[in-house]
């Protein structure tokens, strides 16, 4: 659960959605390394498809070590992932690796000097 007590939810394609802050990885689907993963998950029980019968176009692998099979783009599922942290710059590094939201914290630890 995020600082604010609200879930942060990603849409991942055909009604389903995400907790962002439990997405650990966005991945490709075609990877033997993947493929492997995902087979190891199946066996566990641990792998969910919600691709509703579309080709499989990205991975997630979650926090409690689920897989998850959508059939959304890395691209479009990392521009969602990155808004559902839009306005919390101390939750995840935006565009400039999290440089930006270090700054702002720098600059509101400083003490103000009155003219």
């Amino acid at each position: 659960m995020s600082n604010s007590g609200r879930y942060r939810l990603i849409n991942i394609g055909y009604n389903n959605v995400v907790e962002a802050s439990q997405v650990v990885a966005i991945v490709g689907p075609n990877s033997n390394p993947v493929r492997r993963l995902r087979e190891a998950a199946a066996k566990a029980g641990r792998l969910v498809d919600a691709c509703q019968g579309h080709k499989t176009r990205s991975v997630i692998v979650t926090a409690s070590n689920h897989v998850i099979e959508a059939a959304t783009e890395i691209k479009t599922l990392t521009e969602r992932y990155n808004q559902a942290f839009a306005g919390h710059p101390l939750d995840a590094p935006g565009k400039d690796g999290g440089k930006g939201a270090k700054k702002q914290a720098a600059r509101a630890a400083e003490p103000t000097v009155a003219p």
